[in-house]
């Protein structure tokens, strides 16, 4: 276990409580944590803020498209103070329930705070998705990362025409059941009807 100094641990603190305030969809808490001129990037394009208004539209957005709580687990956390700056780094495990099944997302993420009147505040925040896509000790794309990726959007292509293909024979069963149900029940009424005459 990691001890830490005192001033170490509030900075923790505050990285750990806007972290779990976004897991809990308390916006008010979440931004009361940030300095006006927070900045924020994450991994899509659309991510990203020059301040804490730009960055609380973003959050209120992300809150209103899944607005349930979800878990927060910290797998690692490397922190670094230097003066009245301090940064943290970590990888935090997303735990969702959506349409009843649970989800696990990894989320990496770089936060910076700035010792303001004795309080530290979030002034920039890094979230993003790790990319898999990239092979062992590739960092940018590559020729065999495009070759990769291709391969994988081919596969994907052929496995939605086999699954449409699939779609088409369940309808035309289903239709062919429908219309034998349909013969049956008519012959079952002509042979009660020719039964009773």
């Amino acid at each position: 276990m990691t001890h830490y100094s005192k001033e170490e641990q509030d900075v923790i603190n505050t990285h750990s409580l806007f972290w779990e305030a976004l897991a809990m969809r308390n916006i008010e808490l979440r931004f009361s944590l940030c300095a006006d001129d927070v900045t924020f990037f994450g991994t899509g394009l659309h991510e990203r803020a020059n301040n804490k208004e730009e960055y609380k539209k973003i959050g209120l957005i992300g809150v209103k498209q899944y607005p349930d709580s979800f878990k927060t687990k910290f797998l690692w956390i490397q922190l670094k103070v230097l003066g009245n700056v301090s940064w943290v780094e970590s990888e935090i495990e997303w735990v969702q329930e959506i349409n009843e099944v649970l989800h696990k997302e990894l989320v990496r993420t770089t936060t910076i705070l700035k010792l303001e009147n004795n309080q530290w505040k979030v002034i920039h925040v890094h979230g993003s998705s790790p990319d898999y896509r990239f092979l062992n000790g590739d960092y940018m794309s590559s020729e065999s990362t495009i070759s990769k990726n291709k391969e994988l959007e081919r596969q994907v292509f052929e496995r939605t025409q086999q699954l449409n293909e699939s779609l088409e024979i369940l309808k035309s069963t289903q239709s062919q059941l429908i219309q034998s149900e349909k013969m049956a029940s008519l012959g079952e009424l002509t042979a009660g009807i020719a039964h009773e005459i």
